[in-house]
């Protein structure tokens, strides 16, 4: 097609289980917290979101 440039994008690891020394398989540089990270002067930590943190959670 001449019309333009088509970008697509998917992730099929998203919900596989990482493999021991990886990173979570998440949607990366797509993903916003990440991005907002990125205009802090320290940029990225080296953490990782959680859906839980332990057990100090408040129910």
């Amino acid at each position: 097609d001449a019309d333009g440039i088509r970008h697509f994008w998917s992730s099929e690891l998203g919900f596989a289980p990482t493999e021991p020394g990886q990173d979570p398989r998440a949607i990366g540089t797509c993903e916003i917290l990440w991005n907002l990270m990125d205009f802090t002067p320290e940029g990225r930590p080296d953490w990782n979101e959680q859906l839980q943190y332990g057990e100090a959670c408040c129910h």
